[in-house]
């Protein structure tokens, strides 16, 4: 897989100042003040962790508009050499146009990660052309961990239970300074978490709701990774997994999010009741942008779905999950909307999942 994709994704990008660096500790932009970058670290399981918050902060008080953004980039690209060294001796960080890459790879593959990841983030910026939006915090950062103990051990500062959870090998850290983690022996799988991320990433400038927000995500993953399956997402099985668990105070935790916050099936069945609901409504491209474009997570896109869908989100998700309609089901119930009368078993929605 990796060979094609050096195929695809390969450019003639030259080494760049992160690799092979002395890890500073002084960091100087323009006529700003020196930044001190030990002083915001915090040290956990012999890892330096960047307080972003604190250096936010500090960036606001004592520098130049002018010069933050560039010193913020500095500030990372530090930071990760930094990381580097407390890792071992056998960690490089490899830089792109776009990304930056801490890991023990070999440098080919470690390269084709690199590229894999900025030419990503184009691949989503188009299919999701009029919606997503570049994020503008600079380049992307990506940590591969040797083993799946090193990788909970540094994600225990920001998840305390994520061992016992069991959380994938492979996630995106929005704390501190937002970035990517993964397991070596991972790597291959860890394309579609960072395409799906990404795309999170990239329509975090509209307050959508989390449903929304991922129904997006995991078509634009399928789409752009998972090209040639969807992992069973069509079984006749996941089908019937999908009429029994939902209900009307199921679907309450889906309208606002909280199912997917869920330890349990809930949350594998809240992806894919979100993701074929986004799927269907994104058939007629513009109506759904215009949709996405003015949803919002204080209705749970209710108000949007009726003005550019000419649609009530509670029978879509009936005629989905095989139900006859009445208000309980709509997101009226948990964020004040109102929703239509509706004669019962009658549903204007004509497509079946």
């Amino acid at each position: 897989m990796l060979g094609r994709l050096r195929k695809v994704f390969s450019n003639n990008s030259k080494t760049s100042s992160a690799e092979n660096a002395v890890a500073p500790t002084e960091i100087s932009v323009g006529n700003a003040p020196v930044l001190l970058l030990p002083q915001f670290f915090i040290q956990h399981e012999n890892m330096p962790l960047l307080d972003g918050h604190r250096l936010t902060n500090w960036l606001n008080d004592n520098v130049a508009a002018e010069f933050r953004t560039a010193m913020w980039e500095e500030a990372k690209r530090a930071w990760l050499l930094h990381v580097r060294d407390a890792s071992g001796a056998n960690f490089q960080v490899t830089e792109s146009k776009t990304a930056l890459l801490l890991s023990s790879l070999n440098p080919n593959t470690a390269r084709t990660t690199a590229n894999f990841m900025g030419n990503a983030l184009e691949q989503v910026l188009g299919v999701l052309d009029g919606i997503a939006q570049a994020p503008q915090w600079g380049k992307d950062i990506l940590i591969v961990f040797e083993d799946a103990e090193s990788y909970y051990r540094y994600l225990s500062f920001f998840y305390p239970g994520a061992a016992a959870l069991g959380l994938s090998r492979g996630m995106y850290i929005r704390a501190g300074v937002g970035h990517f983690v993964a397991v070596k022996a991972d790597l291959y799988a860890i394309q579609s978490m960072m395409v799906h991320e990404m795309t999170r990433n990239c329509l975090a400038h509209l307050p959508l709701p989390l449903w929304l927000n991922v129904g997006i995500a995991v078509n634009t993953e399928r789409q752009l990774v998972n090209k040639k399956s969807c992992g069973g997402c069509g079984s006749q099985q996941l089908h019937h997994k999908l009429l029994a668990y939902w209900h009307e105070s199921e679907i309450r935790e889906f309208w606002s999010g909280a199912s997917f916050q869920r330890a349990d099936e809930g949350l594998q069945l809240s992806y894919e009741l979100a993701r074929i609901m986004a799927e269907l409504l994104a058939k007629d491209w513009q109506s759904f942008k215009s949709f996405v474009t003015n949803a919002h997570a204080d209705d749970a896109g209710a108000a949007a779905a009726r003005v550019h869908l000419d649609m009530d989100l509670g029978e879509l998700v009936c005629v989905l999950l095989e139900r006859d309609y009445w208000a309980g089901w709509s997101p009226a119930q948990q964020t004040g909307y109102s929703a239509p009368r509706s004669e019962k078993g009658q549903h204007r929605i004509s497509f079946r999942g």
